[in-house]
């Protein structure tokens, strides 16, 4: 895997949601306690079912975002995900990460317009 660490990821999960309103939402990956039952739209923040940190992830938007934190740190400069050309429809955002270990444990979005559909794979 053109030096990437072999360890198995397994099978991964999958989370797909929209976000009403804009402003931050923090997605979990590594939540021992809490479940995608406990998603709490009012404090903006999601969870998945299987919780182990992670490697790598896929996100897919239908609307600009920008990922602001990972791992609860805010980063320098945030990561702009825009919508393409037009090109593809339905037009979609898409941005990848991988990492040599499993360290992701969160990612926070900023939801720059209501109503955004957000799709994460995780690895």
């Amino acid at each position: 895997m053109g030096g990437f660490s072999t360890q198995w990821d397994g099978i991964g999960d999958n989370k797909e949601f929209s976000v009403a309103t804009t402003g931050e939402i923090t997605i979990f990956f590594n939540n021992t306690s809490l479940t995608s039952a406990d998603d709490d739209v009012d404090n903006r923040n999601y969870y998945f079912d299987t919780s182990k940190s992670r490697r790598k992830f896929v996100l897919r938007v239908d609307k600009s975002v920008t990922i602001t934190k990972e791992n609860g740190e805010t980063l320098t400069n945030p990561i702009t995900v825009n919508i393409g050309d037009g090109s593809i429809t339905p037009a979609t955002g898409i941005h990848r990460e991988e990492f040599d270990t499993l360290v992701l444990q969160s990612i926070t979005i900023n939801v720059l317009t209501a109503n955004t559909n957000i799709k994460l794979r995780i690895y």
